[in-house]
């Protein structure tokens, strides 16, 4: 609850409840949450919430809960980035695969998510994805798109060889999260420092 207090952008996942304010009057910076509607309240895989810093009460403004997956997504003023254009800022969760839930149905949710990032892209140049999407990501190198040699430059881990324990071991959720990064001109950043070592994908 503290390292939750310490952000100014907080995103939780898998909350299992949509009783959210209890958890809000402890957070006594954090005034602001967006969040999905929880169909089974207690259920793991549930969830998504966004909380914001009381300090940037006005400059984020809702944008969409998606129907068809798990992602929240908000408008930010470009000033908390440093930018002049808004920023669209999404949180996703995608459930890993199980007995209940096929390969197809994982390509299904990310097919959803890349149509939405394109659409989002279409209205802003700045977007940041973030969330836990069940992907095993390898260790090869990532094919960067053209576009982003002062990111590259400024941030040199990005260059670096991911961390990823699934060599060889690529599941559905990482190859449609590589074919988004792609085909939508995003760049993977997970994998190369502190916590590198997860499942979780973040798009930047």
């Amino acid at each position: 609850m503290t390292y939750v207090q310490e952000q100014h952008i907080a995103v939780l996942l898998e909350t299992c409840t949509n009783e959210l304010t209890r958890l809000s009057s402890q957070l006594h910076t954090q005034t602001i949450c967006y969040h999905n509607d929880v169909e089974t309240r207690g259920r793991k895989g549930q969830g998504v919430a966004i909380f914001i810093h009381s300090s940037l009460a006005g400059l984020f403004r809702m944008w969409e809960i998606s129907e068809l997956y798990q992602e929240v997504r908000v408008y930010i003023n470009g000033s908390v980035f440093g930018v002049r254009e808004r920023v669209l800022f999404g949180a996703v969760y995608i459930n890993p695969r199980s007995s209940s839930r096929t390969d197809a149905e994982i390509s299904l949710m990310f097919s959803h998510m890349e149509h939405d990032v394109s659409e989002a892209q279409s209205e802003s140049q700045h977007m940041i994805l973030v969330g836990y999407l069940n992907a095993h990501l390898d260790n090869l190198p990532d094919h960067f798109p053209e576009g982003h040699a002062a990111m590259l430059s400024r941030f040199s881990e990005l260059g670096t060889t991911r961390l990823g324990q699934y060599k060889d071991r690529a599941n559905t959720a990482d190859r449609c999260l590589r074919d988004i990064a792609l085909e939508t001109s995003l760049i993977l950043t997970t994998g190369r420092g502190k916590a590198g070592r997860q499942w979780a994908a973040h798009l930047l």
